[in-house]
């Protein structure tokens, strides 16, 4: 029996997630009123109609009756159900579907206005809270289950990426050669990332000034306030802290290129410094004499075999945990979030369809003469994955795998190439961040000309490369920014708290434009070297 590919194992997983996380999301979440009938506390499902009106849901089966321990606790001292909930609106009591149905929870948001003391309070509850509420276990179980098998797949790819990348960048740069032919390959690496980068600032440039995703009525605005991510303050506030440094922050780049200490770099992730310790490392091995040069090569080759070996069988476990990923993502997110937000997602989203179904065709047949749709299709694995993962570097030993079977390219090119892409080449997030930047211009109504918007083209495309190895590394880039081009303090948290609503989801396309970039890059450089026979293995 011929064996499924795995992409095409990947892509199931993808689908089935994406059924069962918002099917158990859309089970629970909504607007809802808190009630007492005979004697227990029941959520009530209500909607709105064109004219602003609430009314409970028809069916009277869809009332959820809270847990035990959630009715003992609400009975007792029913204020504490809203310490954490924000009304939305007003149930008139004459539209209860049952006479007994009463209002037990006060509501300080409305005493101010003139209305019916037993109307109810309209609250929107995310998924986990009516869980929660309800006492559905079977929930949390599920979430808990997928988080644990996307937590194993995700911890076992990023065992691998430290050798993984040091191995490969020394092999690779060991194969280069000589000073010319290393300084040749890195200037056009170079020059491809910056030119692809540019590309993806611009086009995302263009996208928020033809829809103007910011310019909504002052209704739209309160609301985009009110959801504004309260779950990540600490997160945010860490981004903010590390703005704070701002340009000196950022230029630290350099000094994250030579750490005082290599291990230390390992443990902490910075793999700016390894990078750059592993071109040293390959580059003298070429200089060594010719006896201990081949016993050098021969350990580090054997070695990068080992650990594709040790990868290989990892990534073969890719569908059960791109599940595990994307299931409670979606189970916890949601579509919901993107109701408020919704056309600065959709902008965001065109961007990165645009650069990555036009763009990047276009420089792969241009100076590439490659069919894009043979290198999406040697690449879907890697993709499906880097949207899962929403992680270029725990992408990468499954980029590398793609781009060398799958595409045909050398590894010494990949292996040179790729790494130095995981770190520098963002595509998608610089876009992302050319975005955000003037939608909360729009939104915040800061002036902001041509000139201002070159700046941060500019600005876009340094901070996705400068931030890498920082925590909340686009979060910190976009302060940096924002700051620069003169936004008033109190509106930057914010603004960012606002963005952060739809980070996830946005995060997850975004890396797999960013993986697409460096995958585009290997095929580009390794023709522009000479190289033939790309993609012959997907023809076989």
């Amino acid at each position: 029996m011929k064996k499924v590919p795995l992409h095409v194992q990947i892509l199931v997983a993808l689908v089935l997630a994406f059924f069962i996380g918002l099917a158990a999301n859309l089970n629970f979440s909504g607007d809802y009123v808190f009630a007492q009938k005979e004697n227990f506390f029941v959520l009530e499902p209500v909607e709105q109609d064109k004219n602003g009106n609430w009314s409970l849901s028809p069916d009277p089966n869809d009332s959820l009756t809270l847990s035990a321990e959630s009715q003992g606790k609400y009975s007792t001292d029913p204020d504490s159900l809203i310490q954490e909930l924000k009304s939305i609106g007003y149930l008139s009591s004459t539209t209860t579907k049952d006479a007994n149905a009463t209002s037990t929870v006060p509501d300080p948001e409305f005493t101010d206005r003139e209305k019916n003391d037993s109307s109810l309070p309209v609250f929107t509850l995310s998924a986990p809270k009516v869980a929660d509420l309800t006492g559905a276990g079977w929930f949390e179980f599920l979430a808990a289950a997928c988080a644990f098998l996307g937590k194993l797949f995700l911890n076992g790819l990023k065992m691998v990426v430290i050798p993984l990348i040091m191995t490969s960048i020394i092999c690779g740069v060991a194969k280069i050669g000589g000073e010319r032919d290393f300084g040749r390959l890195g200037l056009k690496t170079m020059l491809f990332y910056g030119l692809t980068g540019m590309l993806a600032v611009c086009t995302g440039l263009i996208c928020v000034n033809f829809i103007e995703p910011g310019q909504v009525t002052e209704e739209l605005r309160g609301q985009m306030t009110d959801h504004q991510s309260a779950g990540h303050t600490d997160k945010i506030e860490g981004a903010l802290s590390q703005a704070d440094k701002g340009w000196a922050g950022i230029l630290e780049i350099f000094h994250r290129m030579v750490p005082a200490n290599l291990f230390k770099a390992a443990v902490e992730g910075q793999l700016l410094g390894l990078i750059f310790f592993s071109l040293l490392l390959g580059f003298f091995i070429t200089r060594l004499p010719e006896k201990a040069r081949s016993t050098q090569v021969g350990f580090w080759e054997s070695l990068n075999a080992l650990i594709l070996s040790i990868t290989n069988f990892i990534i073969s476990f890719a569908p059960y945990g791109v599940f595990g990923l994307v299931t409670p993502t979606l189970m916890k997110v949601g579509l919901g979030t993107l109701s408020v937000m919704g056309t600065f997602a959709l902008t965001v989203a065109l961007g990165l369809l645009i650069h990555s179904l036009i763009v990047l065709p276009l420089l792969l047949r241009l100076f590439g003469k490659i069919n894009f749709i043979d290198h999406y299709r040697a690449m879907a694995p890697a993709l499906l994955t880097a949207f899962s993962t929403a992680s270029s570097a725990a992408t990468l030993p499954l980029t590398m795998k793609c781009v060398t079977n799958r595409a045909g390219v050398s590894k010494k090119i990949g292996s040179f190439t790729l790494p130095l892409g995981a770190t520098m080449n963002m595509d998608g997030t610089a876009l992302f961040e050319c975005v955000v930047v003037v939608f909360l211009a729009q939104l915040f109504g800061v002036e902001m000309g041509w000139v201002t918007q070159t700046t941060v083209v500019l600005m876009a495309l340094v901070t996705s490369i400068g931030v890498a190895g920082i925590p909340s590394a686009s979060l910190v880039a976009i302060i940096v920014i924002l700051q620069a081009v003169g936004f008033p303090e109190e509106s930057i948290a914010i603004g960012v708290g606002i963005v952060y609503v739809v980070d996830r989801i946005l995060d997850m396309a975004r890396t797999a434009v960013n993986v697409l970039g460096d995958s585009c890059a290997a095929a580009i450089i390794g023709k522009s070297e000479g190289e033939k026979g790309y993609y012959s293995s997907l023809r076989s």
